[in-house]
């Protein structure tokens, strides 16, 4: 898991994915989704077919920030001789594991303005459709990022992969106001 630069104001971060060996570099992108021109975009390049009040994407509450990293994967686990497809109890084998991974996301992701206390996600959504893989993060809004804060950092860690991000309110305007 490594590099990859997500670029731009408007709610692109900078980011950068770490850990793992050099060779199984991926690029990572790090999107601030819930700024209203991501949103707008989202919408626009969405197929007409679908809810267009979340941009296609499940739902999350109004006074929340959200912040997408397209991909991040999740380490392979080895399978003993002895792994069934579902374990004792029924439970089928990837609903634990995207368990599991839901569980160590929502445990290492912080969202850090300087000077404040660090936010960490009420959720956390993952997707895998159309080949690509991409985890929503959904921050409640409890301590609103303004243009006062000079940075916003993103983090988070999955194994041995981190990625991190900076935004900087000043770039994320539209129409001269702040839209996260």
């Amino acid at each position: 898991m490594g590099g990859g630069m997500g670029r731009g104001g408007g709610g692109m971060g900078r980011g950068r994915g770490g850990g793992g060996r050099q060779m199984e570099q991926e690029p990572v992108v790090v999107r601030w989704d819930s700024a209203l021109p991501v949103k707008q975009a989202l919408q626009r390049n969405m197929p007409k077919d679908t809810d267009a009040s979340d941009g296609g994407k499940a739902s999350a509450p109004a006074d929340s920030y959200i912040i997408s990293v397209t991909g991040l994967r999740a380490p392979h686990r080895r399978r003993n001789s002895d792994d069934n497809d579902n374990d004792s109890n029924g439970t089928n084998s990837a609903e634990d594991s995207q368990r599991r991974v839901k569980d160590e996301l929502m445990i290492s992701t912080r969202l850090i303005a300087k000077g404040r206390d660090p936010l960490s996600p009420s959720e956390v959504q993952l997707d895998s459709a159309g080949g690509t893989s991409e985890v929503r993060f959904i921050f409640p809004k409890k301590d609103p990022v303004s243009l006062d804060d000079k940075e916003v950092d993103f983090e988070t860690r999955l194994g041995a992969a981190k990625v991190q991000a900076k935004f900087h309110p000043k770039d994320m305007k539209y129409k001269g106001k702040l839209e996260l």
